[in-house]
């Protein structure tokens, strides 16, 4: 699928669940912000574009999920109005808890009038984005690292991860500190 639906119409209803897996942050770290972002395609104009997002389950796979067997949606994370096609919109999911290193979101549409929103999915361009900021105290030294870490959505294959870490700059202030010392 290149999309992502997510609302109501004429009582068929779609609900968008995105995982990620993010194993590679390490055990020690604090996550201080967590934002995904979705790219808007298509819109009813008239309808409800208030969209939610959830945390929920990771028990299930691309593969089997259906309405049927759709994973429960625990805590309402953020909600956002789709006001403009062919934007980026983001959704703070800093309390969602991961579960086994993944995160897995749900997104649907608010209670109210029919409407509906198409995203684009992980098969295109503009591919969903887990943006998480963290912190953590490196073994044996007294520098905090702050790290970025821009995820994309679980595939078949693997999820890929882009890491960039500020950890020269704190590196380069001790060393200078102490050449202003002697």
């Amino acid at each position: 699928e290149t999309e992502l639906k997510v609302g109501r119409l004429y009582g068929i209803g779609w609900i968008t669940y995105v995982m990620f897996d993010l194993s590679d942050i390490p055990t020690n770290a604090t996550i201080e912000a967590i934002e995904l972002k979705l790219k808007s395609k298509v819109f009813i104009a008239e309808g409800n574009r208030w969209i939610r997002a959830a945390n929920s389950s990771v028990e299930w796979t691309e593969n089997e999920i259906n309405w049927d067997t759709k994973p429960e949606r625990y805590e309402w994370l953020d909600t956002q109005w789709i006001e403009l096609m062919e934007e980026w919109y983001s959704w703070d999911c800093t309390n969602a808890p991961l579960h086994e290193g993944k995160l897995s979101i749900a997104l649907e549409l608010l209670e109210g009038m029919d409407g509906y929103v198409i995203f684009y999915s992980r098969e295109t361009e503009y591919k969903p984005q887990l943006k998480v900021e963290y912190t953590f105290e490196e073994p044996y030294t007294d520098i905090v690292t702050e790290t970025y870490v821009e995820i994309n959505p679980i595939s078949g294959a693997g999820a890929f991860l882009i890491i960039i870490a500020i950890i020269l700059f704190p590196i380069w202030i001790i060393m200078y500190c102490r050449h202003r010392r002697r």
